[in-house]
């Protein structure tokens, strides 16, 4: 995908740089820091919103979870956009927490949305998905001038690395191979044929039923003892939390149905992937 987004390859070019020769290490380094930082946020960032006890059995439940630490000793880069897009959920939770420095969280949400968009394709889904939900979740629970106010902090976040995603689009990268191979009318037959929908409605479920297999007992019980809770200033953070993590399923699920290459070695191949990204997320939801 010579196309895709450049962050975490300029990334170990910049280590090779400052140590003045290439070496394997600076990636690795950088998986390193990608795959335990998500496992650090996810672990403080709930410690700080709810308590010790959530964060450090969160952190286990991630670090358990040996698809998600393979993939990072692997250094796909599925593991840096999780957590950027992790980073999102866990400062519109602080937003909520502290009203008064609102501004300031969307202004570093916007941010890392951007920098989910410079590490993948799928990052440009996340900032539609997350600023749609900012707008839905804002209007509706804060009100229109607050909401506004967020928005125009999270795009005032995200501009300086669009600007750079945008010159890449434009002037360096070639042309993304599943935007290259639509067409109006082969387009619209993949969109209408019912067995695409199927095909990859099986797929999703039985990806998800692979993601769950031995760990819904473990689920279920720490269910059990922490139980759900009600906190009302948190309203906002638990309907855009879903909101996200719904709308990229349905976006992933829609690019699947347009896909044009072969549908069954492109589910194959990929889903996994997509749902490793979402992970970290619904995990931090699940004991928010």
């Amino acid at each position: 995908h010579p196309d895709y987004p450049l962050l975490i390859p300029l990334s170990v070019a910049r280590i090779w740089f400052y140590l003045g020769r290439d070496t394997p290490a600076a990636a690795a380094f950088v998986a390193f820091v990608y795959t335990f930082s998500t496992v650090m946020l996810i672990v403080c960032s709930l410690t700080s919103l709810r308590s010790r006890t959530q964060g450090l059995l969160a952190g286990l439940v991630l670090l358990g979870f040996t698809f998600f630490t393979r993939h990072g000793t692997s250094q796909y880069a599925d593991v840096p956009f999780g957590f950027y897009f992790l980073a999102c959920i866990t400062l519109v939770c602080f937003q909520d927490r502290t009203p008064e420095r609102s501004l300031q969280y969307a202004f570093l949400a916007g941010t890392m949305a951007a920098f989910s968009a410079w590490t993948k394709n799928e990052g440009i889904l996340f900032i539609i998905v997350i600023l749609f939900g900012y707008i839905i979740t804002g209007i509706f629970l804060k009100g229109w001038r607050t909401c506004l106010k967020e928005v125009v902090s999270f795009c005032l976040g995200a501009l300086p690395v669009l600007c750079v995603l945008i010159y890449f689009k434009f002037n360096l990268a070639p042309p993304n191979d599943l935007i290259a191979g639509q067409g109006m009318s082969t387009t619209m037959s993949r969109i209408t044929e019912l067995s695409r929908y199927i095909q990859v409605s099986k797929a999703f479920l039985a990806t998800f039923f692979e993601f769950m297999k031995g760990r819904i007992i473990i689920f279920l019980t720490i269910f059990f003892f922490l139980g759900l809770s009600h906190i009302d200033r948190y309203r906002r953070s638990n309907a855009f939390s879903v909101i996200s993590l719904t709308l990229m399923i349905a976006g992933y699920f829609f690019v699947y149905i347009a896909t044009p290459h072969d549908l069954a070695w492109h589910l194959d191949t990929s889903l996994k992937r997509l749902f490793l990204q979402l992970f970290p997320s619904a995990l931090f939801v699940f004991f928010f």
